[in-house]
């Protein structure tokens, strides 16, 4: 089965998703949000390896909803300062 989802979706591949602390991700953005990443970058989902579909569906939901927030602050300020 292939699955359509936007090309700018990075997999990250984990040993095991138990070794996946939401608090390092968490702390991650909250230190983001100092420079101007807030939490609407961010979301978690669990899902099984079975539910290609749904991956898919949320890739497109985050896709749609980080270019609704328009580019990254980082990204624009590294252009900024070079």
């Amino acid at each position: 089965m292939r699955l359509s989802y936007p090309t700018n979706i990075r997999i990250v591949l984990v040993p095991c998703t138990g070794k996946v602390d939401i608090l390092h991700i968490l702390r991650a953005f909250e230190k983001g949000d100092a420079i101007g990443i807030g939490g609407e970058r961010v979301q978690m989902y669990n899902l099984s390896s079975g539910e290609g579909p749904k991956f898919a569906e949320y890739a497109v939901e985050m896709d749609n909803r980080i270019r609704e927030l328009g580019p990254n602050p980082i990204k624009s300020a590294r252009k900024k300062a070079a």
